[in-house]
């Protein structure tokens, strides 16, 4: 994991972003959580590949095994091997999974 910058206030490299390009993301505490059933962050419940997942405490929207999401340039597959993100137009992206990440 690359060292916090100076410019992140708040919790580093707990996920990763992707627009134009790839990174970690440095995010505060009112951001976790975000897409919890019912918030307006999980706009796409209800859309093929999603599932509703049981969490310590609450529910959250995740996209199933083998399922593929697209929003606008951005695509994402959820694999048994991880999480794959792209960007269609600049190519950036990233695959995760629990113990790696890689940002393109």
């Amino acid at each position: 994991m690359p060292a916090k910058p100076d410019s992140c206030a708040f919790d580093w490299g707990h996920g990763t972003y992707l627009n134009t390009k790839a990174g970690l993301a440095c995010v505060n505490d009112s951001l976790v959580g975000s897409e919890a059933v019912g918030a307006p962050g999980a706009w796409w419940n209800g859309k093929p590949g999603s599932q509703v997942m049981t969490l310590p405490g609450r529910k959250a929207v995740t996209l199933a095994y083998g399922a593929n999401f697209t929003f606008g340039p951005l695509a994402c597959s959820s694999q048994l091997d991880g999480m794959h993100c792209t960007n269609s137009e600049t190519k950036a992206g990233f695959d995760i999974n629990r113990t790696q990440y890689t940002l393109r």
